[in-house]
């Protein structure tokens, strides 16, 4: 069965941290989400770089999902480096939107 990876937030403070480990592990294809891709962009024919704009916003993520192709055939990983904190309310007080 074939792995494929999934980071968001990949080029982020953490995220540069976490893709450089985690590249290194046995995936078959990795798909690397930020919106920011630099010229230290990973070079591995293993990974595809995808811009994603805020992933507040559902119509983004969709967005980029869009590029991957399901299978009953794949395992997908899914790693998010991508948030932040908002005080002040319980998460079950915080509405969806």
């Amino acid at each position: 069965m074939k792995k494929e990876l999934l980071i968001f937030g990949a080029y982020g403070a953490l995220g540069k941290g976490i893709t450089s480990t985690l590249i290194k592990k046995n995936y078959d294809k990795i798909f690397l989400f930020d919106p920011h891709i630099n010229d230290s962009a990973v070079d591995d024919n293993r990974v595809k770089n995808i811009i994603v704009k805020n992933v507040s916003i559902e119509e983004n993520v969709l967005e980029a999902f869009a590029n991957i192709e399901p299978s009953k055939e794949k395992l997908f990983f899914l790693f998010s480096t991508v948030g932040g904190f908002w005080g002040g309310k319980t998460l079950w007080e915080t509405g969806v939107d």
